[in-house]
């Protein structure tokens, strides 16, 4: 278990983000108003219960998470999403969507929406229904977002200048893409990458799939991977490129103590940035 703290820690006035990930959980303690980060803890999945019981025994043994929350936030990151513009979104046929675009939801899945409303687009996403039992039972007040819905609102909050600009939002294995025109939301898309190979074809196509100038947009990159080497073969092909690592949140340099430290708390505060 990695656990680092403010000292002292107020729960007042606190908002909780917290995530899954492929062999474990982890999750921040944010102050509401200022979103000064007061507490992250990450805990490593054994292999000896399965995922839902071993969530449910770290709940329920951890003090801090039987506290109140003002918020809480659950980061979903799947990468099975579809975007559909909300001006034909009906919520009744969230099933019919969903066969449209994958096949026949699983037995533990269920379906959940972000609308976006500084665009016309719904996010639609499979959860694990168990999880978000779990989750809600402990968390009455709980809100999921997906994190691609949170780096959309994002992006279309903070940008909204003239001309093109592609956003890349940089992780371990994959990257996801949300490019806009003068303030509107033009491609919100996720591409797997295992190596600077992968991750410059589909860069490069998607400029020349959209006929982006490689010398005039401006391509920002969020950087949560630490991945140098992506970032300077990028910079051979295009001209305009700046380069984003800073927390979105306030960080002590207490919290700064490891580049897997970094990642998940850059991620647990998405949702505070909208």
């Amino acid at each position: 278990m990695m656990e680092i703290k403010k000292n002292p820690l107020n729960l007042n006035s606190t908002t909780l983000s917290i995530r899954t990930i492929p062999n474990g959980f982890c999750f921040a303690l944010f102050e509401r108003y200022s979103k000064d980060l007061l507490y992250f803890a990450q805990h490593d999945f054994s292999s000896l219960l399965n995922q839902e019981d071993e969530l449910n025994q770290i709940i329920h043994q951890q003090p801090i998470l039987n506290h109140s929350f003002d918020e809480v936030f659950w980061l979903v990151d799947t990468e099975k999403y579809f975007l559909i513009p909300s001006s034909i979104f009906e919520q009744e046929s969230l099933s019919h969507y969903w066969q449209l675009n994958f096949h026949p939801l699983e037995e533990n899945e269920s379906i959940q929406y972000d609308i976006i409303p500084t665009s016309d687009v719904v996010v639609v996403y499979a959860i694990d229904k168990r999880l978000e039992s779990l989750f809600q039972k402990q968390f009455p007040n709980l809100q999921s977002k997906h994190k691609q819905s949170i780096q959309i609102s994002s992006v279309l909050k903070k940008y909204r200048k003239n001309g093109q600009q592609l956003n890349l939002f940089l992780y371990e294995d994959c990257f996801d893409t949300i490019l806009i025109e003068n303030g509107r939301l033009i491609l919100a898309n996720s591409y797997p990458a295992k190596d600077v190979n992968e991750f410059l074809y589909f860069l490069l196509n998607i400029f020349e799939q959209f006929r982006l100038d490689q010398y005039q947009t401006e391509l920002n990159i969020h950087d949560s991977s630490s991945n140098e080497v992506w970032i300077n073969e990028t910079k051979k092909y295009i001209s305009n490129v700046l380069v984003n690592k800073e927390c979105l949140a306030p960080i002590d340099k207490k919290f700064m103590q490891s580049a897997e430290c970094i990642k998940q708390i850059t991620l647990l505060n998405l949702p505070l940035c909208v």
